[in-house]
Order: C-alpha cells, then structure tokens, then sequence
C-alpha cells in the first residue's frame, strides 16, 4: 500500500495491475475520509477478494459505516455459460450458489466470515445476481462516494473482477475517473432497482453462517464500559437537556419553547435537519431564535440565511432580538430573491444554518426552482443544516410532507433500522423514492417521528400548559349615513357586473360557468368590507382595464368581416396565452424534449388538465365564424360600457365619502395611541 505511487494514479489513472495494482487501489480508496459507500458490479464477486484487503474493509465498515453494494453477473468462466444455455434463472441461482460455498469453504478466517455474517444481517452489505435477458454481465465498475445518494465520486472501469486474479494476477485494463462517476451511479441504481436483478443476500447469508465455527460465531471484540454506554446511548436514548434558566433570553420563553428548542436543536444535530410543525400561536419563530442562539454560544462563526416573506422581516427581528440573536448574526432573503441568484453565486454562499419560514410555500414539490437550488446550496456544503417550519406541512398528500422532511436530510446519519432510509439509499432523492416512502406506513411514520415536531395547544402538556395570552379587542366604528348607503347598496352594484375581460370565451360558449367573475365579486365585496383605499385601488385597477378593453373593441367593430374575426380570434388567443403553449409544444415536437420526466404523479395530472383545456380553449376559437365573431364583440362592447358606467357611479361616491373624513382609520389610530 505504502508503496503506490498516489501521484502516478490521479496523473495516469491507468491500474492494469503491472504498475499499479487494483488491490492497492481499492485500499487506497476506502481509506479516504470521503469515501462511505462502495458500489460494485462485476462478472462475479468472490468473497475470499476481501481478504485481500481485509484490514481497509474492516476499518471501511466499522469505523466509517460503510455501505457495500455488490451487482453481480453471469460472466464466471466458460462453465456458467453451459450452465445457463437451455437452462431458467433456477439453475443459475444454484449455479451461484454452488460456485459462492465453494469459494467460501477456502477462507478459513472464521472471524471475518463471523463480521461479513453481521453485516449482511444489518443490510449494509447487499449483493443482488443480474437475471435480465442479455447473454452476459460483462460490466465492471466500482464506484466510491461519501453516501449512496452522491451525485460526486470517484469510479474505476474496466475488466477486472473482484477475484485474487483480477485484483492482482492478471494484466488488465481499467480506468479512475470521477467525471463521468455520476453517469455511471444513475446507471447502477436504476439497474439495481429495476427487474433485470434479484437479492441474493439472503442465500449468501446462509453460506457465510455455515461456514463460521461455534467459537467463531461466540467471539467478540469486548469493548470498554464507556464506549458501550455511549453506543447504547447513541441508539436508544432521547436527548436529556435543559436550558440555562438564568438567562435572560431562556426566561423570555414559555415551557413549551423551551422544549422545542431542545428537541429541534437535537434533530438538527442527528440528522442535519428537522420541521418545526407546532400550530399557530405556539410561537414557532421564537423557538427558531433559541435554536440559533445555542448555536451561536456553541461555536463562532455562525452564519444563518433566513428564507422568509418580506413583510414578516420586522416581526423575525424582534422575536430573535429577544433571543439574544443581532442582524449580523443572519442573512435575511425572500423565497424570490433566492430563487433569482445566480447557480454559480449559490456554490459560493457558506452558511452554517438555513431556515425556511413557510416551508409549505415552494418547498413541497422537488421540482421547484426553490428546491432544486436550495438542494444544490446543500450538496455544495454537506454540512450545512436546515430547520423548515411551517404549521400546515401536510397538503393532501404524504409526498410534500416527505419533500420538505428530506430536502436537508444527511442519509448517512440515518439509523440504519429505518425503513425510509433503505428506500432513500437505494433510489436516491428521486420521485420514484419519495412514493416508495408514501407507500409504506412504516417507512413513512419512522420519518415524521425523527425529523418532524408537531404540537397543538390541545396535545401539548394538558390543562396545566401555559401559553402567551392573546387579546384582540373589537372596535366599534360609526360611519357617516351616506358611507353605510354606499356600503349597503355594494352588494346589488357588484352583483350585476359582467367583467367581460374576464374568461371572454364565455361569449363563445353559453354554457360556460363565469368563475373568474364571481372570484372577483367575492374579492370586491372582501375588499369594500376591509379598506375603503383598497377598494378604492381595485375599482381604480378594474375601471383602467375595461377602459382598454373598449378602445380594443371599439377599433374592432370597424373592421369589415373577415377582419373583424381574425382580430377577435388574435386577442381571446392573446387572452389565453395561446402563443407561448403553442410554441412550447412545437419546440418540444421538433426536439422531442419531454418536461414530464421529473415530474410526478400530481404534476403530470394538473398538466394534463391544463393541457386539454387549452385545447378545448384553441378549438373554440379556431371554429368562429364571422356572424359569432361580430355577435360576440357587440356583446362585450355592451358590457363592457355597461360595467364602466356602474363602476365610475361607484368610485365617484366613494371618493366624495371620503374626502374629509375616514372613521375607520382614525378610530384605529385612536386605539393604537393608547396602547
């Protein structure tokens, strides 16, 4: 080992065995601290390869918990290929079987047989036989990473299998490289998890245990007292921790926030991430601040980017000052702005915390810009961690809830008894993963209970819980006579209008429900009940838009037939964004491009919606005649001045009301004042 020449191989990255033998290599490599996880595929595997590089394997596994994947084939020497002609996958398996216990009655190391019998057991060795209809599994590859997620490795390829031979014996010809490691990883996994194989751990399981002597199996590398009790603890205990309640800042929080920042800070630390889910009024920002003071007393520096609306940037300000947390301790960034830097500016920002208020909010989808790039940030800083909060993580399905659960989560760091993490390991942070983690209970509850904290102020700590008090007064406001007439007489104003900018194929179409319009009633009478300037401002917005569309119209109906309805079809295709679809699909026809290969059960099935739509939509206009054209522009003319008329009546009262006097306004001032 020592006698490798490391330079001569990152230079060459040739191994053929004469100077440079795949057995150094592989100890070389399993030995670098970035390297967690080994995935091979070859003709066949013998397990007496691992002795020749016994102490890097068991350093690999024990002290790194390290993870094997083992691909095997068909390709062992000529009698496999008389074995297999005429024959089923039946015989082969015994085939395998047989040549595998053979090749295991030849180590007499009873005590590494004993360790390789362990980690089968737990699932961090697994060997799955190729059984697809090719003649041959000729592949041979080893591709190293930190996890089995990794998108960053190193990959060796070329002609030796994982034999004395082949690792040693023979001249052959293979190849280090770590830029095309990520094509060669998809192409594994998706194999792995395909058809085309089938796990053979469980039979090689047997063959080791058969293989291992009573005393063997009985020995044991005994370990002191205090690291038995630290292991122990590591896998089974809950954290016990209390906060300092002298502080000045622990005493500004109430029980319950004070085992919230525990319990988050302690999820953070295990897994890399954690939802905080508590319900509305429990406050939940606050218990954010705790989290980042504790870091902040931990370790220097401490850097945290905030993700979070605009407008809730005072409020974040004040709860973390309680918490002892200055500006300069944080990044402050709306979901947008983050959305809009640059991919090579992301690879540049270091943080050592990411929180995300209203996770639920371009975080529920991994196909999201917001996502994606907030995945790369992550994968550029392994060690960054992300507190996602949001009080509504569920949105009907289980899939968002485990988009926002994973989108920091360190795989490594998983306990390996967790069902989810087997799926996460083997299908990587795919769709195809995230349904397989949906489908099982199990899986999916052993999830929640790790990364999630969900408390309501009825399941947390019974009748003896105490809470912030939270009062809202009501106040009463006169208004002037004529401002409670225009009030009253809202409702019969806004109800007659027709908004004909609105959906305008509803000319075309009398059975077409007017959805748009009524949303928009709704929202005018909301408006007019919360502030007389936003209802104002919306009138104002809506009057702008008819008028526009009556100069449009009013040009239209000048032009002679034919005319007439190209125009109108122009502006209802206009209206509809027809031209961008209809561009889109072309260049996705004349590329044969498909936007649907990432997208998932949900997403296709609000496309495809979407999609006959706007079919529906170009179908209707292409078929206007010039007599429906004519008829349907009249019409919209006509309500369209008909709806000016009722809206300028409307805003003109309005502003009249107003021009003295807003009793709303100066009633709220009045009360603010005295608080």
């Amino acid at each position: 080992m020592e006698e490798m020449n490391i330079d001569q191989l990152y230079r060459e990255r040739v191994i053929d065995n004469r100077q440079l033998k795949m057995v150094d290599v592989l100890k070389y490599l399993l030995q670098r601290e970035d390297v967690r996880s080994l995935d091979v595929a070859v003709g066949y595997f013998y397990l007496s390869g691992l002795l020749l590089i016994k102490d890097e394997f068991i350093k690999f596994m024990d002290e790194k918990n390290g993870q094997l994947r083992i691909l095997m084939g068909n390709e062992t020497n000529g009698q496999t290929a008389n074995v297999l002609s005429g024959s089923k996958y039946k015989d082969y398996a015994s085939y395998i079987s047989n040549e595998t216990q053979k090749d295991t009655d030849t180590i007499d190391d009873g005590e590494f047989l004993a360790r390789l019998a362990g980690w089968i057991k737990e699932g961090r060795i697994k060997v799955q036989v190729y059984t697809g209809d090719a003649n041959y599994f000729h592949a041979k590859s080893y591709l190293f990473a930190y996890s089995q997620d990794e998108t960053h490795g190193t990959a060796i390829v070329g002609s030796s299998n994982f034999s004395r031979n082949g690792l040693e014996g023979n001249t052959e010809l293979n190849v280090l490289s770590q830029d095309n490691y990520y094509a060669l990883h998809r192409w594994y996994s998706n194999l792995w998890l395909s058809d085309e194989t089938q796990a053979f751990s469980p039979d090689l399981l047997k063959i080791v245990k058969n293989n291992i002597s009573p005393r063997d199996a009985l020995k044991r590398d005994y370990k002191p007292v205090n690291q038995t009790y630290y292991e122990f603890a590591n896998l089974y205990a809950k954290p016990y921790a209390k906060l300092d309640e002298q502080k000045d800042w622990v005493k500004e929080l109430f029980p319950h926030q004070r085992s919230g920042v525990i319990s988050i800070k302690d999820k953070l630390d295990s897994f890399g991430t954690a939802v905080l889910a508590d319900g509305v009024g429990l406050g939940k920002t606050r218990i954010a601040g705790g989290v980042m003071r504790l870091y902040k007393d931990d370790s220097a520096p401490y850097k945290t980017l905030i993700v979070a609306d605009k407008k809730l940037k005072i409020q974040w300000a004040e709860e973390l000052d309680i918490c002892g947390i200055e500006s300069a301790d944080y990044d402050w960034m709306s979901r947008e702005e983050f959305v809009n830097i640059p991919w090579k500016q992301i690879r540049n920002m270091k943080y050592s915390l990411v929180i995300i208020d209203e996770a639920h909010i371009g975080f529920k989808n991994n196909n999201t810009q917001a996502y994606q790039k907030m995945r790369w940030l992550k994968d550029q800083h392994p060690e960054l961690r992300g507190l996602m909060i949001t009080a509504t993580p569920w949105n009907n399905r289980r899939e968002d809830v485990i988009n926002i659960g994973t989108l920091f989560l360190n795989i490594d760091d998983i306990p390996n008894d967790r069902n989810y993490k087997q799926y996460l390991l083997l299908g990587g942070r795919t769709n195809k993963a995230v349904r397989k983690i949906a489908a099982d209970d199990k899986a999916f509850n052993q999830l929640w209970e790790d990364i999630f904290l969900q408390r309501t102020r009825k399941t947390y700590g019974g009748k003896q819980a105490q809470f912030a008090t939270r009062t809202f007064p009501t106040v009463d406001i006169q208004f002037e006579p004529r401002k409670n007439k225009i009030f009253s007489d809202n409702f019969d104003a806004i109800a007659g209008l027709k908004f004909p900018y609105m959906d305008p194929i509803k000319y075309l179409d009398p059975k077409k429900e007017p959805l748009g319009a009524k949303q928009l009633k709704l929202l005018l009478l909301k408006r007019a009940d919360s502030s007389w300037v936003a209802y104002r401002n919306t009138l104002q917005n809506i009057i702008d838009k008819l008028t526009q569309l009556k100069t449009n119209l009013s040009y239209v109906t000048s032009m002679p037939g034919k005319k007439l309805t190209d125009r109108f079809k122009g502006m209802l295709s206009e209206a509809y964004e027809l031209p961008d679809y209809q561009a889109k699909n072309q260049l996705t026809s004349l590329f044969n491009i498909s936007a649907d290969d990432t997208a998932d059960e949900h997403e296709l099935r609000s496309r495809n919606k979407k999609r006959i739509y706007l079919d529906k939509i170009t179908k209707q206009i292409e078929d206007i005649t010039n007599a429906k054209a004519k008829k349907a522009v009249a019409s919209m003319l006509a309500d369209c001045n008909e709806d000016l008329e009722v809206l300028n009546l409307v805003l003109n009262k309005l502003n009249q009301a107003y021009q003295h006097i807003d009793e709303k306004m100066d009633k709220i001032i009045s009360v603010v004042s005295k608080e």
